[in-house]
């Protein structure tokens, strides 16, 4: 018998199933699973014998079932079907099936063919795009069988012991030849302020994740040399008051802009882009009479989803009542999401203190404000210097535009092609309206109706 290299199988349909599988099978693989997903792995050779070989290797058996999984199977020579026939394979030599129901899939056809009828007495875990973490979490504890990851990680906790036992002796020496490193530890990250909101009758169980920000004054704005033209919008700084408000831990994703708008892609976690400021309002505007939210804290429900205002940004990137005074979101070094100049995946970057995640760096976010350079000077009470409160600008300034002049709404945060003055947490954009651009995203927040 050929020596056992996998312990997974994962059946999918491309049309339908692809992407979850893909993504079920990045994260088993990394988390030390031996996984085959592709056809476009097989040598050469006799399609069946191989396809037949790696399901009796596998212990277990994922099934990625979408609407349209079962159709072919239904047909006319539906025996001929090879997805019908890997799940055949599966049943026949007993293998722990996993069946994962995607959106829009109930149950099986009341008609399966007869080798596979079986399926009916399988139970599936439950799932949902919006959950998918928690999804892998049950998948791996209570789905998967155990015996032949604990080798692995017995395996890889060997390996790990001799590459700490190297760090530590480099360490030691680094240590004896250079004096100790004195900078400031990494600053906390508060994921009890973390709340999840679900719309509980939505296909989709749309999940919306929320950092809750309680309010404060802090002082908004960063001053420059005087001569310094081109930052002279973010002058002068300015005392700001802003009230309690929730803010989405990451960026709007194309999952969650599908399901409110019934547009776009279904790719997990990657964050809706090129879209214009009204575009966001559309979106927000489907989002609000959305039925059935529910609210896990008292006082939600009277609040509103929508953009935030500039204020309330630059508090929340900054870190709320618990600042860390970095220059970027997450720290005072600038690192691009990534090497390609691209966007990155929401949920891939390092969260501020406030557990939100890309508030610099990966996508620019539309805010509620109209954009003027001199917004911050109507701010400031130079008399007084008392703080303002909740400031959202009404008035802006206005650029010509094929011979009109036009009002330009804000963005903050910088997004993955600009350079480093671009993406700090007092850095102000701004583009008129209907304006988009693959840069753009949104990030929504949960406060009170602005006036």
């Amino acid at each position: 018998m050929a020596a056992k290299k996998y312990d997974i199988f994962i059946s999918y349909r491309r049309d339908g199933g692809y992407r979850t599988a893909k993504h079920l099978f990045d994260l088993l693989v990394r988390d030390g699973y031996r996984v085959s997903l592709d056809i476009d792995t097989l040598r050469s050779g006799t399609f069946d014998t191989q396809i037949y070989e790696r399901i009796d290797q596998c212990t277990d058996f994922i099934l990625i079932v979408d609407e349209h999984m079962f159709d072919r199977m239904l047909a006319e020579n539906g025996a001929e079907d090879w997805v019908h026939k890997e799940i055949a394979r599966a049943i026949e030599q007993k293998k722990n099936i996993i069946p994962v129901f995607l959106s829009g899939m109930v149950d099986y056809p009341e008609n399966l063919p007869e080798d596979i009828a079986p399926l009916k007495m399988i139970q599936a875990p439950a799932f949902s795009s919006y959950f998918f973490d928690d999804f892998y979490k049950r998948l791996k504890k209570h789905y998967l069988h155990q015996s032949y990851r604990k080798a692995t990680l017995k395996k890889e906790a060997i390996g790990f012991s001799l590459a700490l036992l190297i760090a530590l002796l480099m360490l030691i020496g680094q240590r004896l030849s250079r004096p100790v490193d004195t900078e400031q530890a990494p600053f906390p990250v508060h994921t009890e302020l973390l709340d999840t909101i679900m719309i509980s009758n939505h296909p989709e169980h749309i999940q919306i994740v929320m950092a809750r920000i309680d309010g404060g004054e802090f002082m908004m704005g960063f001053e420059h040399k005087q001569n310094d033209t081109l930052n002279h919008d973010e002058m002068p700084v300015h005392p700001v008051r802003v009230d309690d408000f929730y803010m989405m831990q990451t960026l709007v994703t194309e999952p969650m802009w599908c399901a409110v708008l019934k547009e776009g892609d279904h790719e997990l976690d990657k964050p809706k882009q090129g879209i214009s400021y009204e575009d966001c309002q559309r979106f927000i505007e489907a989002l609000n009479q959305c039925d059935y939210i529910r609210f896990p804290k008292p006082g939600m429900d009277t609040m509103v989803f929508r953009l935030p205002t500039e204020a309330e940004w630059e508090y929340a990137a900054r870190g709320g009542k618990y600042h860390t005074d970095m220059v970027f979101s997450s720290s005072n070094t600038f690192e691009p999401v990534n090497k390609k100049q691209s966007f990155a995946y929401v949920n891939m970057g390092k969260p501020n203190t406030l557990g939100l995640i890309y508030m610099t760096g990966n996508l620019d976010q539309w805010c509620e404000d109209w954009y003027s350079e001199t917004f911050y000077k109507e701010c400031l009470d130079e008399d007084t210097n008392k703080p303002v409160d909740n400031p959202v600008c009404l008035t802006p300034s206005l650029y010509r535009e094929f011979g009109v002049d036009r009002p330009r709404r804000v963005l903050r945060g910088g997004d993955f092609k600009a350079d480093s003055s671009h993406c700090r947490v007092y850095d102000r954009y701004s583009k008129f309206p209907s304006e988009r651009d693959y840069r753009f995203g949104l990030r929504l927040v949960l406060g009170k109706p602005l006036e």
